[in-house]
């Protein structure tokens, strides 16, 4: 399918950018995390079939928040009861890249 990672690199920055909103100008180390919700799972959603990535290792909470932006109640339980994370592990084009590369997410 892609010949090169340039290749990978230059699909997966037209994704973000034309359907995402991302700034014109991305490069590998470009965090994805901004994403966030509905907008999140359609990224992974179109990633995985566009590229057959294996998804079954993925778990959306270590990577991406829910779509309520910033909810300070929704925060502070979070901090009282820790069951979710306030931080999330950042994902790069790069990442994606090599993820494509893989077929798996790892």
């Amino acid at each position: 399918m892609f010949n090169s990672d340039d290749e990978i690199y230059q699909s997966i920055n037209k994704i973000l950018i034309e359907q995402f909103g991302f700034p014109k100008k991305l490069s590998y180390e470009t965090k994805i995390n901004e994403l966030a919700g509905d907008d999140a799972i359609e990224f992974i959603e179109e990633f995985s079939k566009k590229y057959n990535v294996d998804m079954s290792e993925f778990r959306f909470d270590d990577y991406f928040g829910p779509e309520l932006g910033f909810n300070p109640i929704y925060y502070l339980l979070c901090l009282i009861f820790a069951r979710h994370k306030l931080r999330y592990i950042p994902i790069t084009v790069r990442d994606l890249v090599e993820i494509v590369k893989k077929q798996k997410w790892s």
